[in-house]
């Protein structure tokens, strides 16, 4: 079979677009990106994603939360709290771990974490002059690839500074901001996560989302950022498969960029929301009983445990759940198999006595039926 040619070869460039981490750049717009973070050179991973509407942004709602002490749940509207537990892994298999939301965040934490959002930047830029400066020099290129990859990244700077323009964080004033709060997630494998505070930070981080600017100024800025984006898609779909095939893999190491941007800013982004927490608690969860015991011992045997429907209704699950709070020492799950064993003995007792008519009518049987054999000739 005779070799194929390189430049007999396709590229399907709106196959590599539906590639694209379209979840991870909406994931990325939810964590609110500094301006810092949108002046990167790499462009919006997903284009498309910025045809849809913006509903995604304002109706996102993350994991259900519970506070104990004001009694109520809700889901989490904040999603840049919901992203950064899910990127730093803070609902950890088998622990229980509590933060403390500080008053103020750590100045020489966010300071390490603007330069390392500078330093990305900086990166995003020196890359996309090497591709850039590599379809000057390069014969085989056509102006096709300058042309799409410089629109391209600078569409999207355009695109990341329009949205934080039309777009804000939606304000809420609590009532008594600076009485204490908490508020819990339940994990899926024997975790939970606590977050403590003052009433104002706890409002803060749970947040209620983000919603569009209601000014003029906000409603054009939304029109332009549609048709612009849309104008950008026309562009790409009709040069790139018209240019040479270093056209094409300069454009496939630019959006290979903008990949990495949506990693690595979302985990920028949340390593800057770790620095205004403080973690002053972290135990071992082996079982669910000792997920129980630890939320039981922080906040106490309260009506919560009932609203919140934590435990079952037994009698079983209600001896233990006292005992857990007055005997803090002991293991969580030996408390329960304590609390069992007469509820076993009771079981085994009455089956017992269950069984003793039986036993007696089987050996009035067993005699009789020998009697008659012994009379049998």
């Amino acid at each position: 079979m005779a070799a194929t040619k390189f430049e007999q070869w396709q590229f399907d460039v709106s196959s590599f677009m539906i590639l694209l981490g379209e979840t991870e750049e909406m994931n990325y717009r939810l964590m609110r990106r500094s301006l810092t973070e949108s002046l990167s050179a790499a462009p919006v991973a997903g284009l498309q994603n910025y045809l849809r509407s913006n509903y995604q942004l304002y109706e996102a709602l993350g994991p259900t939360y519970y506070s104990p002490p004001s009694r109520k749940s809700a889901p989490l509207r904040n999603m840049r709290t919901a992203r950064t537990m899910s990127h730093l892994k803070l609902l950890k298999h088998s622990r229980c771990t509590v933060y403390r939301i500080k008053e103020r965040s750590d100045k020489i934490g966010l300071h390490q974490i603007h330069w390392q959002t500078q330093a990305w930047v900086i990166t995003t830029w020196i890359c996309f002059a090497a591709i850039i400066s590599t379809l000057c020099y390069v014969h085989t290129s056509t102006w096709i690839g300058i042309t799409t990859c410089s629109v391209f990244s600078g569409w999207s700077i355009l695109l990341r500074l329009l949205e934080r323009e039309f777009i804000e964080n939606a304000k809420n004033k609590p009532s008594r901001p600076r009485e204490h709060d908490s508020i819990m997630f339940m994990g899926p494998r024997n975790s939970c996560l606590v977050l403590e505070g003052s009433r104002g930070a706890i409002c803060e981080w749970t947040g209620l989302g983000v919603q569009p600017k209601e000014s003029n100024l906000a409603v054009f800025f939304r029109a332009i950022s549609w048709l612009g984006s849309l104008l950008a898609l026309l562009l790409v779909f009709i040069a790139i498969p018209n240019g040479s095939s270093t056209d094409q893999i300069a454009f496939v190491a630019l959006n290979l960029l903008g990949q990495a941007n949506v990693k690595v800013g979302q985990r920028i982004n949340a390593n800057s929301c770790l620095t205004s927490l403080e973690k002053i608690a972290d135990d071992e969860a082996r079982t669910r009983t000792h997920v129980y015991g630890f939320l039981l011992r922080r906040f106490g045997n309260g009506k919560w445990v009932d609203e919140m429907s934590l435990l079952p209704k037994t009698e079983v699950w209600d001896e233990w759940r006292q005992r857990v709070v007055k005997d803090q020492t002991r293991d969580a799950k030996m408390l329960y198999e304590e609390c069992l064993e007469p509820e076993k003995g009771e079981i085994s007792e009455k089956g017992g006595m269950d069984d003793a008519p039986r036993r007696l009518q089987t050996e009035s049987t067993f005699s009789t039926t020998m009697s008659g054999a012994t009379l049998t000739p």
